[in-house]
């Protein structure tokens, strides 16, 4: 609980601090505001406000009242994330103009002056105008753009009953705030549809606690495949409350895997299932402490070594434990922009299919969201990982 108002808090300050750079650039580039200036400054405040108390109220209900709220109050965030963006990237291509603006203004001495300022009155409306066009085609893609991507892997010694062998992987789906019980349904309906062999969630399924999210859960009971469920922790699973969400996915009959190993016989083949922790939890002690060689353990004799691992950091020691591939979520592919190009700066996988050294990494762009209901460029996903027997590329 205590977490959570800590979240808020921050949340307003920094937002706070955002919309006053905000407001500050438009009463400076804008006469219109200028001209308004009472008006503009209560709409300021409100949305302001808006994000905190939004984010609040919907952290503490689960209630339809409290998703609306809460979807809102991110849509209201994300929009101003991309507006806040655009008006820092204006300042700095400004900043830059100004050191080679004497020379220009040499070539251009009639009406410099007065073009300049007719450039710079277009500024912020157009990035108001652009910042409202990527917000609209973004929510777009995040709420009803759910896809089914289809990954055929090739593994040259691949045994024979392996071959063809289908894993259907979903990931990050945040049931929270402002994804609830029907999202989930279309989820489970979607995945069932396939018919897989085994089914993968890896990671960030929750965004708060059992007792507020226990209903919203329940479709997982309802996933069907032939050789199960499982599932492996997110970092988002430890912000909201890791033990009792172990306890309750079990008690929906997944199977949830903490640095251990499971083993699927599929005629004479043996597949080994390791699921580890999330990545964050290294430098803890104890079981949660994520270790991929302890799932390997006793176990390299198998034909195949499948790991599920929430942060595709993982497979640097995933790798070098011996395990044929590593399957992912965590990254959203950066979600919204501009977070989807600013991801390539730190995260070394992001969103597709990867080699790593001796081993492969998928990592699903996530089959939800998280905060704002935006994707741009990068639409949510439902992955069917299909093991074949064969080499090149895949």
């Amino acid at each position: 609980m205590s977490r959570f108002i800590v979240f808020v808090i921050v949340m307003g300050i920094i937002t706070g601090m955002a919309y006053f750079y905000i407001g500050v650039k438009f009463y400076q580039r804008s006469e219109f505001v200028r001209n308004h200036l009472l008006v503009f400054l209560i709409l300021m405040i409100f949305f302001w406000l808006l994000t905190p108390s939004g984010v609040g109220v919907s952290l503490f209900r689960s209630d339809r009242m409290g998703q609306i709220l809460g979807t809102l109050a991110y849509i209201n965030f994300g929009f101003f994330s991309i507006l806040l963006f655009l008006t820092v990237l204006s300042d700095l291509i400004k900043l830059m103009y100004n050191f080679i603006e004497p020379g220009i203004e040499s070539h251009f001495p009639e009406n410099y002056i007065s073009r300049k300022e007719a450039i710079l009155n277009l500024v912020q409306p157009a990035i108001l105008g652009t910042s409202a066009l990527v917000s609209l085609y973004s929510f777009v893609e995040a709420k009803y753009r759910l896809k089914l991507e289809k990954v055929v892997i090739k593994f040259p010694d691949l045994p024979k009953d392996l071959d063809g062998f289908r894993i259907l992987q979903i990931s990050d789906i945040h049931i929270g705030p402002t994804i609830k019980k029907d999202f989930l349904e279309m989820v489970v309906g979607m995945v069932n549809s396939r018919n897989p062999d085994m089914i993968a969630i890896t990671g960030d399924l929750v965004d708060g606690s059992v007792s507020n999210l226990r209903e919203h859960t329940q479709p997982i009971e309802k996933l069907k495949s032939k050789y199960g469920t499982f599932f492996v922790t997110g970092n988002h699973e430890y912000y909201s409350g890791v033990l009792d969400w172990v306890r309750e996915l079990k008690s929906l009959g997944v199977r949830v895997l903490l640095n251990e190993s499971e083993i699927i016989e599929s005629g004479k083949s043996r597949l080994l299932v390791g699921g580890v922790t999330d990545y964050s939890t290294r430098g803890i002690n104890g079981a949660h402490a994520s270790n991929p060689f302890a799932c390997m353990e006793g176990n390299e004799s198998c034909d195949f070594k499948l790991l599920l691992a929430h942060q595709p950091r993982s497979i640097f020691e995933a790798s070098k434990a011996g395990f044929d591939l590593q399957i992912s979520g965590h990254t959203h592919g950066g979600q919204y922009f501009p977070g989807n190009l600013l991801i390539y700066l730190f995260q070394p996988y992001v969103a597709g299919l990867y080699r790593h050294e001796s081993s492969m990494v998928y990592v699903n762009r996530g089959t939800g969201y998280w905060g704002p209901p935006f994707r741009t460029g990068n639409r949510p996903e439902i992955t069917e990982l299909v093991l074949k027997t064969g080499s090149g590329k895949s």
